[in-house]
């Protein structure tokens, strides 16, 4: 019950048994659905939106996103089923990401494809630089 009347009030799906790392944020979290079974990282920012679900895979077998630390993920992206977005990837919104993203990446589109590729050296100074 309390989680009915809490998914209405923010408008958005967050169930309990999700397992989400310290510093996640949420902008904006309405009509974001994330499933119980995904796995999210340190750091992780998701927009209005994002739905990060379950599929069903080969043997109907259940299958759930893994995002890892310091990802960004825009406005109404969709990441479904056993995919693994890697460490300081960024997914434009919209996206429709169908496959594994490498860390650093830069994804954009639907379906997603890669933009761009940043070097760790590159993204830790975006980091440091004084605002």
């Amino acid at each position: 019950m309390i989680h009915f009347l809490v998914r209405r009030l923010a408008g958005m799906d967050l169930p309990w048994q999700t397992h989400i790392e310290p510093g996640f944020l949420v902008l904006h979290g309405w009509g974001t659905t994330i499933s119980a079974g995904a796995r999210i990282g340190r750091n992780v920012t998701i927009m209005q939106g994002v739905v990060i679900g379950e599929r069903m895979g080969h043997n109907e077998v259940a299958e759930y996103p893994t995002i890892e630390d310091g990802v960004w993920v825009g406005p109404y992206a969709i990441i479904n089923g056993g995919i693994n977005v890697g460490a300081d990837a960024d997914i434009a919104g919209g996206c429709f990401v169908t496959h594994d993203v490498a860390p650093l990446s830069v994804m954009v589109g639907n379906p997603a494809r890669l933009l761009l590729r940043r070097e760790a050296e590159a993204r830790s100074a975006l980091i440091a630089q004084p605002a």
